[in-house]
């Protein structure tokens, strides 16, 4: 196994004639990237990233809905739409009169959980972006959400049936002013089967919480798209896969885990897992080449999503490792608790601040038990607007796995 040391650079990346545009880049103040963020809104209105995030790839919309279409038999909402509050008090209401581009758009009136929904048909081990925009006329707490949510045929009872603990979901605390973009993604499993049942079909749901006055919604569409970057792994390629990874522990823990590649992936048809065989528990894997600083432009916010399953008694766990320019972890960061046992795929998703003084991080998949856990879907984002509002609030994860850290066991 690797580990990192004293004297001992981590990878070529990392190396100092590689370092050089990254350091200087550092030395740049963040009050002057602040004046040239200022410039750029003050220009365009917008940040452009607002709108289309770099690591996604459009295919194709398979859903743009302009609201401008009413329901023929139900007057008061848009063709295809359904809403629902959980007490009577509440308005969702159909505006004919408003919207972002044109004068259609759908809202929720003093609400304290209301939403509005419509279903679209799902393409196995496809992945999909829910976006749109909201506008609201109070201040609140409240939350705003955009949320893709499975439903499958039960394969006992034969009903459709809504898979909760799968659905993906984006929260914003939204205030008066211009509109504002929201965006879930979601990716269906490649064999278009849960555990439950068969993939049927998706709901995208427009959902408001606790907040008074209006909350208007536009400019809604359903994408198909591709996770291109800044990293991604889909271990897809095999043996290849494997090899681009390792295992990472002290070998005074006394065990053994090997690395493995598993052709049953969720999104595509393979997946990585991190196998226990003999002694002591606590290992995990990290990608050979860690992600460089300067490819996680745009933002200091981010968050590493991963599918992740176990099989036998595995624990699986999740952590970003940041590293400073001698190639020493600096910072650790731990996600929330996952069950063990649960052959079930669950997407798990870990916010974090870069370090001002990291100039690379890197994924960290652990298996805190025996069996395997097995991991697929791997790749980092921007983190969206509830998970950025979380971090800046200073709100940490739950540590649900216990990381040793590197430099602890240079010492020893």
């Amino acid at each position: 196994m690797t580990i990192i040391r004293d004297g001992h650079a981590i990878d070529n990346a990392l190396k100092p004639k590689n370092l050089k545009r990254i350091i200087l880049m550092k030395k740049t103040s963040s009050s002057i990237l602040q004046i040239a963020i200022g410039i750029a809104i003050a220009m365009t209105g917008q940040l452009f990233a607002q709108d289309v995030l770099p690591e996604v790839k459009v295919l194709e919309t398979p859903f743009a809905d302009s609201l401008s279409v009413a329901d023929p038999i139900k007057r008061d909402r848009p063709a295809g739409w359904e809403n629902w509050k959980s007490t009577p008090e509440q308005i969702l209401f159909y505006d004919k009169t408003f919207g972002r581009n044109d004068t259609f758009s759908i809202g929720i009136e003093n609400a304290k959980s209301a939403c509005w929904m419509i279903s679209v048909t799902a393409t196995p081990g496809a992945t999909y972006r829910f976006s749109g925009y909201v506008k609201t006329d109070s201040n609140g707490k409240g939350t705003v959400s955009f949320s893709v949510r499975p439903v499958i045929i039960n394969k006992d009872t034969k009903n459709a049936d809504k898979l909760g603990y799968q659905q993906v979901s984006s929260d914003k605390v939204v205030q008066p002013g211009d509109w504002e973009y929201i965006e879930a993604i979601y990716q269906a499993p490649l064999s278009g089967e849960y555990a439950e049942g068969k993939l049927n079909e998706l709901n995208l749901i427009c959902q408001v919480r606790n907040r008074p006055g209006k909350v208007w919604f536009d400019d809604l569409k359903l994408e198909l798209i591709e996770i291109a970057g800044p990293f991604v792994a889909n271990f897809k390629d095999g043996n290849k896969s494997v090899a681009e990874w390792k295992i990472y522990a002290p070998s005074m823990i006394e065990g053994i885990y090997k690395l493995a590649h598993a052709s049953d992936g969720y999104g595509d048809a393979g997946a990585l897992a991190v196998e226990y065989v003999s002694g002591k528990t606590g290992y995990a894997t990290i990608p050979k080449d860690p992600i460089l600083r300067r490819n996680l432009d745009g933002t200091n916010y981010w968050t590493l999503v991963v599918r992740a399953r176990s099989a036998g008694d595995a624990k699986p766990g999740l952590g970003i490792e940041q590293l400073n320019e001698a190639g020493k972890v600096i910072e650790t960061v731990t996600g929330d608790k996952y069950p063990a046992k649960d052959a079930r795929w669950h997407e798990i998703k870990l916010p974090f601040i870069l370090n001002d003084a990291a100039v690379a991080v890197r994924p960290l998949l652990a298996n805190n038990n025996q069996g395997q856990a097995i991991f697929d879907n791997v790749y980092l984002r921007r983190a969206n607007p509830g998970e950025t509002a979380a971090l800046l609030k200073g709100i940490k994860p739950i540590v649900w796995m216990t990381l040793f850290p590197a430099d602890f066991f240079a010492y020893i």
